[in-house]
């Protein structure tokens, strides 16, 4: 059976005894990794107790099947249903599982912690179509999740997040549930229960310090402002920021401006930026909005497009490409 991603946070907080084996599986590893914990702790509350767990790693699967098969079919000496987890599984392990799955019996429950296993994953299979098997897939956490899980963070720690703050964290977080709760601990860390936490210590936390780098040089240059560029520039490869990812700061700056520059209103148009524009840079951006127009702004985004193609695809320095297009974008903003 294939639950659903909306049922999977539910199953592992409270699953059915029905199944005798449950993989988890799916691109986010930090979630999988997390979820097959909750799933462990929820049959076996002390994973160190060695009469009721045993951990396995898929290679010891695969060389010595019979042990797992062996541990799976002993009885608990104490009536608890005994846990049996595979770490590092893929399609390896597959005939293993299916000899297990073949034998009645309820004594053990196998937890299986895939990668991200495709549709043709004969693994994934298995477990989707097999009786008494359960495949739980664990997707990227979208918007609204990260929103939960802020919110759970800043109830259970008191925290004050400024609206800018909060934006930026939603936008930034959610590409793996491992690295978003280590990004949400430090931030705990450094505000302390009852703290506060502001848009500047959000990135800075987070690991995105040239994120302010990156937003003065994009508000220099899009004011025209071209020695004030070139400095912010310095500073952000200073901070190790490759040309490529300079390039792309920039390009997403010019893409809002472009939708700024196109709206009826483009000041009320800078207000509903997603993420919203930071209070520290409101002035500038909505500068930005009324000297630029919309051909213009077409005009630097093909500018910018170029000078990242030439940075892929020839042997000139990159540095210099990235110093030549700042330059050519500020003459364009005009004084």
């Amino acid at each position: 059976m294939k639950l659903q991603a909306h049922q999977v946070e539910g199953f592992c907080a409270s699953p059915s005894p029905e199944p005798r084996a449950i993989l988890l599986y799916g691109p986010d590893q930090g979630l999988v990794a997390e979820r097959f914990e909750q799933l462990s702790l929820a049959f076996a509350p002390d994973l160190d107790d060695p009469f009721q767990v045993v951990s396995l790693d898929g290679d010891e699967v695969v060389s010595d099947m019979a042990r797992f098969l062996d541990e799976a079919a002993q009885i608990s000496l104490d009536g608890t249903r005994r846990v049996i987890r595979i770490r590092h599984a893929d399609d390896s392990v597959t005939a293993a599982l299916e000899s297990f799955l073949d034998f009645e019996g309820d004594d053990a429950v196998v937890l299986v912690q895939g990668g991200d296993l495709g549709p043709r994953s004969s693994l994934r299979r298995l477990f989707e179509r097999a009786k008494g098997a359960t495949a739980a897939p664990c997707y990227v956490d979208d918007s609204r999740t990260i929103e939960r899980l802020l919110r759970d963070v800043q109830e259970s720690h008191r925290l004050k997040i400024d609206p800018d703050a909060y934006a930026y964290l939603v936008a930034r977080l959610g590409r793996d549930r491992g690295v978003t709760r280590n990004e949400l601990e430090k931030l705990v860390l450094f505000a302390g229960d009852g703290g506060t936490l502001d848009y500047e210590a959000a990135a800075a936390l987070s690991g995105d310090n040239a994120l302010l780098g990156a937003d003065a040089l994009a508000d220099a240059v899009g004011l025209g402002r071209a020695g004030e560029a070139f400095r912010a520039l310095r500073r952000l490869h200073e901070d190790g920021l490759s040309e490529i990812a300079v390039i792309r700061r920039l390009l997403r700056h010019f893409q809002s401006l472009h939708i700024v520059t196109a709206a009826a209103d483009p000041l009320q148009a800078v207000k509903n930026l997603q993420p919203p524009v930071h209070f520290k840079r409101k002035a500038a951006v909505e500068t930005q909005a009324r000297q630029w127009s919309t051909q213009r702004v077409e005009r630097v985004l093909r500018l910018l497009g170029r000078a990242e193609q030439t940075c892929k695809r020839t042997g000139t320095p990159g540095r210099e490409v990235v110093r030549e297009t700042v330059l050519r974008i500020a003459r364009i903003a005009g004084p």
